[in-house]
């Protein structure tokens, strides 16, 4: 008899009741009526129990977990047609990730297209290279990028792989650190 059921709801209450409310040949009548209160318990029991699961993203669903991605994402994380599984993990993911980085970018391209970005950083010297700047060094006739000391700005070039142009540039715009420059380009 597992906790909460209806025969478990009905013997707790059996065993808090004083026997010489009810005489031998009454029990059926006692049962009867904590029957009826005890339905009630077990509605009331699995409701708490219910509640309970959809409190956390681990054992939500439905509905419920639509609600958990809105309370954290507002509108930027929909279920599209995924299961509660896919859209737990998918959940989970976003909540995790590193945003605001290169490297949390350059993740979220790598998911979605399959393939690694270019990122170059124009004040970056591991990315433009410097005069005299030792093993980092590039200058006219090598190859690499022109840099300048512009901060906040970045040139991210995405291949396209299976994902739609939208949402590669949402997904830009959605890890780009408030306030920095993301210039995009999306080659096939």
């Amino acid at each position: 008899m597992p906790t909460g059921d209806l025969n478990d709801m009905v013997a707790r209450m059996a065993a808090v009741l004083p026997s010489a409310w009810f005489p031998a040949g009454a029990a059926v009548l006692r049962d009867a009526l904590l029957t009826a209160a005890a339905s009630c318990g077990t509605l009331v029991h699995d409701l708490v129990q219910f509640a309970g699961a959809q409190l956390r993203v681990a054992t939500a669903s439905g509905g419920w977990l639509d609600l958990i991605a809105y309370d954290f994402f507002g509108r930027a994380l929909p279920r599209r047609g995924l299961g509660d599984d896919s859209y737990r993990l998918a959940i989970r993911r976003r909540l995790l990730r590193q945003g605001g980085t290169r490297a949390g970018l350059a993740a979220e391209l790598l998911v979605a297209t399959g393939r690694d970005p270019a990122i170059i950083e124009p004040w970056r010297p591991a990315d433009c290279g410097a005069w005299g700047g030792g093993v980092i060094a590039i200058g006219y006739g090598a190859a690499g990028a022109w840099g300048s000391l512009l901060p906040c700005q970045a040139f991210v070039t995405i291949p396209r792989g299976g994902a739609a142009a939208a949402d590669l540039l949402a997904t830009v715009a959605d890890m780009a650190p408030a306030g920095a420059g993301v210039w995009t380009v999306i080659r096939n």
